[in-house]
């Protein structure tokens, strides 16, 4: 047993996750700090409304781009010495698509959602939220990509740190208490630290080029096609609650949501450090090589994934006293939703399998069609069963994507297809 233990601890992946995880629980603390004092500050009703626009924010985010922050990714992995050119493609994609994205984000919040929010400050938290993450994530996923684990993950920890002193200073001293004023304060922070996450980049790396990959514009679409529906698999909940219901019960499913949400963290972080691996291993051996990588990955992030609905059940008893008023149905809801982060956790190997032997089209489709699935299982559980019922489709939509990713991934043929062509 201890010989095993000790294989187990020399596993490049699981060592990689050990040094990230110090400071990404750093950030989850921080992370949950902001949380409460957005929560105890805006009261359930103003949390409910613009929980609702942060998570049309998340989903919106996996489009700006068209996917050019995998493609550059796969590029750093692959190509590096191209970095300038497949930097400069993500930047002015980036830059290109946002405005459009934003717009449609507006359109979607405001007649098919219903969000109360000023449209000046909805406009506004839309496109810096937005902007902010886009960056964010991409800068992050460069370091991973570059094998700079503990660089990437204090990104996250700055992101979280800055994010609580500001909330601290505008809500917690400054007695701030309407949505639309903190929403002004955080579109200034969004804009400054995205400003320092592309410095940032092109000090270690070199600035990016002029230039857009038009032959990859086709693979890119997939890869935000399927980042999108896994987003929106992920937040369209929160969006829901908006539509069909009213008062604090969005507040308090909005407060059970984002906790449930908070503990992806860590999965996510595994998740991005093996993810550039399946990759290498796409194109030394197709499909049959990120079958067997993915095997090896699936117990480590089915554990990650056990542990963190453990911690969101204890955190779920502690939430409503935290909040203040309005939040009391938090718990319950919490315990619910904690159920889906086990079968969320057991999907990333499966569909990144998929993705590294070169079966992009394949993987966007299947989540494409479950995004499909799953929004109409929120809406009729929340038309039949309100809360409950979307808390229901929610872990029953996830266990069934989970089954399906894994059965197709066994089912399929091995192929002489890979990740992409050699590197030139």
């Amino acid at each position: 047993m201890i010989a095993r233990l000790r294989d187990l601890a020399r596993k490049p992946e699981l060592r990689a996750f050990a040094i990230s995880f110090a400071p990404t629980l750093a950030a989850l603390v921080f992370q949950l700090g902001t949380f409460i004092l957005m929560g105890r500050s805006l009261g359930a009703a103003q949390f409910g409304q613009l929980a609702a626009a942060m998570a049309l924010t998340i989903v919106v985010v996996e489009v700006v781009g068209l996917g050019s922050g995998d493609i550059l990714v796969r590029a750093i992995v692959q190509r590096p010495a191209r970095f300038a050119d497949y930097f400069g493609n993500t930047v002015w994609l980036g830059l290109i698509s946002l405005p459009i994205c934003v717009g449609l984000a507006y359109l979607i919040a405001t007649q098919l959602l219903h969000i109360a929010i000023a449209p000046l400050a909805l406009i506004v938290m839309l496109a810096t939220d937005t902007l902010n993450a886009r960056v964010a994530a991409t800068v992050e996923n460069i370091f991973v990509a570059h094998r700079e684990v503990v660089r990437a993950s204090f990104v996250r920890l700055f992101s979280a740190v800055s994010r609580f002193g500001l909330a601290g200073a505008v809500l917690g001293l400054g007695g701030v208490r309407h949505m639309e004023t903190w929403i002004w304060f955080t579109a200034g922070y969004a804009v400054v630290t995205s400003a320092v996450y592309i410095a940032m980049v092109i000090r270690r790396y070199g600035r990016p080029s002029l230039h857009i990959e038009t032959a990859e514009l086709g693979t890119g679409a997939l890869f935000s096609v399927n980042q999108t529906a896994r987003a929106a698999q992920g937040n369209l909940d929160r969006a829901m609650m908006a539509a069909v219901a009213q008062g604090p019960l969005i507040g308090a499913y909005a407060a059970a949501s984002r906790v449930a949400q908070l503990a992806l963290f860590p999965i996510q972080i595994a998740n991005r450090l093996l993810y550039p691996r399946f990759f290498a291993h796409g194109a030394e051996g197709g499909l049959a090589a990120t079958r067997r990588f993915a095997i090896r990955c699936a117990p480590l992030q089915l554990g990650i994934g056990l542990v963190c609905g453990v911690g969101v059940a204890v955190a779920a008893l502690k939430i409503p006293a935290l909040m203040g008023e309005g939040f009391a149905e938090t718990t319950t809801i919490t315990l619910g939703l904690a159920c889906a982060l086990p079968l969320m956790a057991v999907q990333y190997p499966a569909a990144d399998a998929m993705t590294g032997a070169g079966r992009q089209g394949l993987r966007t489709l299947i989540f494409t069609l479950a995004t499909v699935v799953f929004s109409a299982g929120l809406a009729l559980g929340a038309h039949f069963g309100g809360m409950w019922g979307v808390v229901v489709a929610f872990v029953g939509g996830h266990a069934a994507i989970a089954a399906t990713l894994w059965g197709l991934l066994f089912s399929l043929r091995d192929g002489p297809e890979v990740a992409a062509p050699p590197a030139t």
